[in-house]
């Protein structure tokens, strides 16, 4: 092997190809250091990072939301609340899957998350129930969500959760007859 063939080439890292010098991004823009990714596993890489970075943000934005709409004293307030999200999170959909989203983590790291998933969205069906103008039941779309089927898989495991936000929201639970 010769000195120009080691110079013109470099080992990557993620891949484990050999390949030519110039596929790999310069560390500094004055000096020739190298970094050990090339372009294409560089790029794959920032990818997954952005996208990591992206859904943790979500959970926080979400999770700062549900405390407004929890919090909210009035149905103007909780309606404002709920536009924002819409428009921050690119549309009714958006919020759906962010929420389940939000919730699958909380079920896997903390419960408290899940409680307030559970509590919010029982806030948010007392205000549809209130303001209503008909006496059908609450919207059927909703299934298509999938917050809807979040927040139904959660009471089904943990009915406590269930119970406990509805007397935090002043409601009566009241037990299924044997």
């Amino acid at each position: 092997m010769t000195e120009a063939t080691i110079c013109n080439n470099k080992f990557c890292e993620q891949c484990h190809q050999d390949k030519p010098i110039e596929e790999f991004r310069r560390r500094y823009k004055d000096r020739d250091i190298r970094l050990n990714q090339c372009n294409s596993c560089h790029r794959q890489s920032e990818r997954t990072r952005r996208q990591v970075h992206r859904k943790k943000q979500h959970r926080r934005q979400i999770s700062k939301n549900m405390t407004g709409l929890i919090n909210a004293r009035d149905d103007q307030m909780l309606e404002s609340l709920c536009s924002r999200m819409v428009s921050d999170f690119g549309g009714m959909n958006g919020v759906c899957s962010i929420w389940a989203d939000f919730l699958i983590h909380s079920l896997k790291n903390n419960l408290h998350g899940a409680f307030r998933c559970i509590q919010t969205y029982f806030k948010l069906l007392e205000t549809v129930e209130n303001n209503r103008s008909s006496q059908t039941s609450v919207d059927t779309r909703t299934e298509r969500y999938p917050i809807h089927k979040a927040v139904e898989e959660l009471v089904k495991r943990h009915p406590e959760f269930a119970v406990h936000a509805a007397m935090e929201l002043g409601w009566e639970v009241i037990p299924p007859k044997a």
